[in-house]
C-alpha cells in the first residue's frame, strides 16, 4: 500500500499530527483503517528531518494485537525497524521497572513476574511482581522523579495509542506522562470491551474524547470488506435494527447465519462446523 492510497480523511490526519504538537483523537469502526493511518502517520513522522526524537511509541493492549499490527507494518515502516517500538501496556511497565526499578524500591536483582493464576494457587510471592503492580510501579516512579519522566518523554516524538477507549485509570494516566509533543489517539467507543474493567466506560471516553486537542472521525467506510456490507450489518445489529435491509441482505446472502434455541453443547459444535 502506497500514501496516494490512503483516503482524504486518513490523509487528513497524518496532516494534522505532523503539522501540530497535541493530542489526536482518530474515531472509526472496524476496518475503517485506523491502524494503518496510525503507521503512516509514524512513518511520515520519521522521514522527516526536522523532527527530533526520531523514535515512535505504538501500545496496544495485547499480544495478539501486537502481533497483528507488526504483520501490517513490514511494507509502511520496515526502513526504521529501530526507531518505531511496538509494544503492550505491560510490556512498556515492565521494561520501565527493570530499568528504574531501584529508585522506587525494588533493588537491583532482575524482576520477574508470578501468574496470576500462581499467585491464586499457591500464595503471593513477595519477591516477584504480579501483571497488576507493573502500571502502579511505573506510575510510582514517575510520579516521584522528574528527571527520570522527563528522560522517558524524551524518548519518543510521537506515541500512539490503540484502542484508547479500553484505557483504564492507570493507562490514561500512563499516558498522560508518556506523552510526547505528539499524542496519537486510536478508539472506538462501539468496540469497547473492557467495562468490567474499573475506570473503562462511555463516561471516560466521553472524557478522553474533551482531552483531545483535534478530533477526526474516519470516512464510514471498511478496507475489510469494499461492499459495506459488513459494517451495515455490524452497526444495525448494534442498534438493535434488526429488521433493517442490512441484516435481511446479510441473511439472504449467507453472510449472517442465525441458530435458535442453541443451548451451551451446541455452540460449540455449531461455531467450529462454521469455521
Amino acid at each position: 500500500m502506497k500514501f496516494d492510497d490512503l483516503d482524504s480523511r486518513q490523509k487528513q490526519v497524518v496532516d494534522a499530527v505532523l503539522k501540530s504538537d497535541g493530542k489526536t483523537l482518530v474515531l472509526g469502526g472496524p476496518g475503517s483503517g485506523k491502524t494503518t493511518t496510525a503507521l503512516w502517520t509514524a512513518r511520515t513522522y520519521l522521514e522527516s528531518s526536522d523532527n527530533n526524537p526520531a523514535r515512535v511509541l505504538f501500545l496496544t493492549f495485547s499480544r495478539s494485537a501486537v502481533s497483528q499490527i507488526m504483520s501490517r507494518s513490514p511494507g509502511v515502516v520496515s526502513e526504521f525497524p529501530d526507531q518505531i517500538e511496538i509494544v503492550t501496556f505491560h510490556g512498556l511497565a515492565y521494561r520501565l521497572l527493570r530499568g528504574f526499578g531501584r529508585y522506587s524500591g525494588h533493588g537491583t536483582t532482575p524482576l520477574s513476574i508470578q501468574s496470576e493464576t500462581r499467585a491464586k494457587l499457591l500464595g503471593h510471592d513477595e519477591s516477584k511482581l504480579r501483571y497488576k503492580d507493573l502500571i502502579p510501579g511505573v506510575l510510582e516512579i514517575l510520579e516521584g522523579s522528574e528527571r527520570i519522566k522527563n528522560l522517558l518523554t524524551s524518548r519518543w516524538g510521537l506515541v500512539i495509542c490503540d484502542e484508547v477507549q479500553d484505557t483504564n485509570t492507570e493507562q490514561l494516566r500512563l499516558l498522560e506522562l508518556l506523552a510526547s509533543p505528539k499524542l496519537l489517539l486510536l478508539g472506538d467507543g462501539n468496540q469497547m470491551i473492557y467495562t468490567f474493567i474499573p475506570g473503562v466506560s462511555p463516561e471516560r471516553f466521553q472524557q478522553i474524547r474533551a482531552w483531545a486537542d483535534t478530533e477526526i472521525e474516519l470516512l464510514p467506510t471498511s478496507h475489510r470488506d469494499s461492499s459495506g456490507a459488513i459494517p451495515a450489518l455490524a452497526d444495525a445489529i448494534r442498534r438493535r435494527r434488526f429488521d433493517d435491509e442490512a441484516v435481511l441482505d446479510a441473511v439472504d446472502s449467507g453472510r449472517l447465519t442465525i441458530h435458535f434455541d442453541s443451548d451451551v453443547d451446541d455452540c460449540a459444535a455449531l461455531i467450529g462446523e462454521l469455521i
